[in-house]
């Protein structure tokens, strides 16, 4: 029986750890990575994305070492301090368990050497479940405050850690009716203050984009892809044992509720987006404790050398390919390339010093600091896209390159061409002179409902941010685009010429005069911008609603 097997602890922790160091020393960034790295070049109490501990810890390992290793040297350390507490949660006969299970759990082992939000989350959670074990056996108010210390820093790694507070309270409502409970929670609130202070400022875009622009329509094999993934990113033979497992005491009650309910919030959640693998690892921690007791209970070895052992040897053989690359497999459907240095080296050849602009979408917002890195020269990211924005778009990183000669790179395969020597083509072209108005905000000011009058206004206000004039030539529109509830849209294009320039932090009203016999009754969406600048179409409001009917008011 493995329970007989004699388990060191301290070695099985100091060897994982060294594993992780030496795995963050050889392996290239994946995009994410790089795009987060990009947050600690600005450290501040918010981002775009995510709350700001994923940018502190990158930018503390940047002290140490500007590579690799330092990018994902502390998101690694929490980690494996959280390993600490792990196993003093578990007893001495069933550590063995946890340590074939940590080895053999494929999503434990990818954050533990690449870069997430939920690698110094994990690494909290143990210790905030341990805590939160302490908590239940002393109920005194110096275990309160440590719980709560935990989770306010624990919300500032990731807003997922929200579901484990709101597990822990459902599974034991009777701190509802505890003092000490709500001395956590306060605390936890004052820590997470300066964050959502910055949200306010910043019109909480951090929750908008989570909670409102991940959505899209349902698709029913965003469902079935959620429940393939966590088969596989968290094994078989592990992702079963919370639904097998009885709990025998309030600790285990509210793992078991940790566990069901991340996964079945995010089973819901994919009716209405797509859910990335990695968005339970909130899970890892309870499903390790709940999995090593089941092990141990068992008469027999066989499910788990049947159902997770064979994990071990996937994991280590796909360990070693991300750090040399021995297959004809150039990259994974991870978004992660050999050869990003070689990348970046060839673009920079083609550049020739000047500033590279990425306008490719989401892969730019990445593929933007994955050159920064690896070269180390000035590169931004745009996104005129109507939905998602970034960190550049925060920071106004399009103000900085206008009026300059620029690298733009693009997906218009009519430009120039550069295969790299990481094997991804590239499409770019040189503009000179560049301008853009992409960040440029445009409120509107119009009547919800139009009936039989000819013409109908909509007026644009367009609000400059920035220290220069925004100044139109001939070229230069604004366009709004009109959806009716069908999906049809219906362009209309307005020079700008005419109105000159707009100085530094000013606006200006600019009527755009329709006859509604140009659309037909109905109720639509609209949304305004800027063509003929250097980049595509950019979107500069948020999608309105408007209602064209032909019935007379009275």
């Amino acid at each position: 029986m493995l329970s007989a097997f004699k388990f060191n602890t301290t070695y099985f922790i100091l060897l994982f750890t060294l594993l992780n160091l030496i795995q963050i020393s050889l392996t290239e960034l994946t995009s994410d990575e790089a795009y987060y790295w990009f947050y600690s070049l600005n450290l501040d109490w918010g981002y775009y994305d995510h709350p700001p501990v994923t940018g502190v810890l990158t930018y503390l390992g940047s002290l140490i070492s500007n590579s690799e290793f330092g990018v994902r040297l502390f998101h690694t350390l929490i980690l494996s301090t959280g390993l600490i507490f792990i196993f003093k949660l578990i007893p001495e006969r069933q550590r063995v368990f946890a340590g074939i299970l940590i080895l053999a759990l494929p999503l434990f082992n990818y954050v533990s050497f690449i870069l997430f939000p939920d690698t110094a989350l994990i690494g909290i959670s143990a210790v905030l479940i341990f805590s939160y074990n302490q908590f239940l056996i002393k109920n005194d108010i110096k275990s309160a405050l440590i719980l709560g210390s935990l989770f306010g820093i624990a919300l500032l790694c990731k807003y997922h850690a929200i579901l484990i507070i709101f597990s822990i309270v459902l599974s034991n409502l009777r701190l509802l009716k505890n003092t000490f409970f709500y001395v956590s929670l306060l605390l936890a609130f004052f820590i997470f203050l300066p964050h959502f202070i910055w949200q306010y400022h910043h019109d909480f875009i951090t929750f908008k984009y989570h909670l409102i622009g991940r959505n899209s329509s349902f698709k029913i094999n965003y469902f079935f892809e959620y429940l393939a993934s966590q088969i596989g990113i968290i094994g078989i033979g592990i992702v079963i044992t919370p639904f097998l497992f009885k709990s025998s005491d309030q600790f285990e009650k509210s793992l078991k509720f940790i566990v069901l309910g991340t996964l079945f919030f995010f089973a819901l959640s994919s009716v209405k987006g797509y859910v990335h693998l990695h968005w339970t690892s909130i899970s890892l921690v309870p499903i390790l404790l709940i999995a090593s007791k089941f092990y141990y209970s068992q008469k027999s070895n066989y499910l788990l050398g049947f159902t997770v052992l064979p994990f071990v040897g996937i994991i280590l053989f796909t360990r070693i390919y991300f750090m040399f690359n021995f297959l004809s497999l150039n990259s994974l459907n991870v978004d992660y390339y050999h050869g990003r240095p070689l990348w970046a080296e060839d673009i920079d050849k083609v550049a020739k010093d000047r500033p590279v602009v990425f306008n490719t979408g989401n892969s730019g917002l990445r593929e933007s600091p994955m050159y920064s890195f690896y070269s180390g020269n000035f590169s931004a990211a745009l996104f005129p896209g109507e939905h998602k924005k970034s960190q550049y778009q925060v920071l106004n990183y399009e103000d900085s390159i206008q009026s300059t000669d620029i690298m733009l790179i693009n997906n218009d395969k009519q430009n120039f061409s550069l295969k790299t020597r990481m094997g991804k083509t590239i499409y770019y072209k040189e503009i000179t002179n560049f301008t853009s108005f992409g960040n440029i905000a445009i409120t509107s000011e119009y009547e919800d409902t139009i009936s039989e009058q000819t013409p109908f206004k909509i007026t644009a206000i367009i609000h400059n941010h920035r220290q220069d004039s925004l100044t139109f030539s001939d070229k230069h529109k604004i366009y709004i685009e009109f959806e009716d509830v069908q999906g049809e849209k219906h362009e209309h294009f307005f020079r700008l010429k005419s109105i000159g320039s707009i100085a530094p932090n000013f606006k200006k009203e600019i009527p755009l005069d329709f006859s509604s016999d140009l659309l037909p009754e109905s109720e639509y969406t609209f949304i305004i911008g800027f063509s003929g600048h250097d980049i595509s179409n950019s979107v500069n409001t948020k999608r309105s609603k408007i209602r064209i009917t032909k019935a007379k008011r009275y």
